[in-house]
């Protein structure tokens, strides 16, 4: 008769995951009062979506965000509106407009930064908002896109961003692989209280859910690091998240893909 316990296997304690404690340089704690938040000014392109899931991006710029000062939303179907007022009853004097044209006659000069704040389904422009987004380029506008086609690899966008003296951020793009890292064990060293914020629907847990979870808690007197998904944080331009949701995982650990922040 074997006398084998059958207990279940146990994990490692960090301590034998990771690289030795001396070659481990220390965290380096980020706290709003260390960044430097300059506000940029932006147009956000939503046509047909504003207010909906798959305006995701466009909606929570309107609702916050750290770096971009928002001056009007794009989208035909609901031009002339406020957007505070579409999107939650509240004015906040962010106009809708027609189009580009419109958007930039209620501008007092043309914004910095041109972003595409939906996320289709696709995860592809559209052609007539390639030739929208290329419009912006020429008019000497930066763009930030959230996509999952990277407007840098495409020859047509590379050569207006050269010719035109302006920059694409695409935001989901993975660092190269030399550049990724494995899991360290670093992640035992943060001791501060944890609260994980899920959802099914890649908008509403991560946009409106997570900024309402935190919100009380956002004032000044306890320091919050975020770690969000790649959308949202990105490209509202949240300067204490993480995004969990970009680049190769295997190789990801604790890397940060969220340069519409400016980090």
């Amino acid at each position: 008769m074997s006398t084998t316990n059958s207990f279940p296997p146990q994990a490692r304690p960090y301590s034998q995951q990771a690289p030795p404690a001396a070659s481990v340089q220390p965290l380096s704690i980020i706290t709003p009062a260390t960044l430097s938040t300059p506000v940029t000014t932006a147009i956000v392109y939503c046509e047909g979506n504003f207010a909906s899931p798959d305006g995701k991006t466009a909606n929570g710029l309107v609702r916050h965000s750290e770096k971009y000062k928002i001056l009007s939303i794009i989208d035909s179907e609901k031009a002339g509106l406020d957007a505070g007022m579409v999107l939650d009853d509240k004015a906040n004097a962010i106009p809708i407009c027609r189009d580009l044209d419109d958007s930039l006659a209620q501008a007092d000069e043309v914004p910095n930064t041109f972003i595409f704040g939906m996320a289709p389904a696709s995860g592809m422009l559209s052609p007539h908002e390639r030739g929208v987004v290329l419009e912006a380029m020429e008019l000497g506008m930066n763009i930030v896109n959230g996509l999952h086609e990277f407007l840098n690899d495409d020859p047509v966008f590379a050569a207006a961003s050269v010719a035109n003296n302006v920059t694409i951020l695409d935001i989901r793009k993975p660092p190269a692989k030399k550049d990724l890292r494995m899991f360290s064990g670093r992640i035992a060293e943060v001791t501060c209280p944890c609260i994980a914020v899920l959802g099914t629907d890649g908008a509403i847990a991560f946009d409106r859910g997570g900024a309402l979870s935190l919100s009380p808690l956002d004032t000044g007197a306890v320091d919050l690091e975020r770690s969000g998904r790649g959308r949202p944080s990105g490209s509202t331009g949240a300067q204490l998240y993480q995004p969990s949701q970009c680049g190769v995982r295997a190789r990801n650990a604790g890397r940060t893909t969220c340069g519409a922040a400016g980090h």
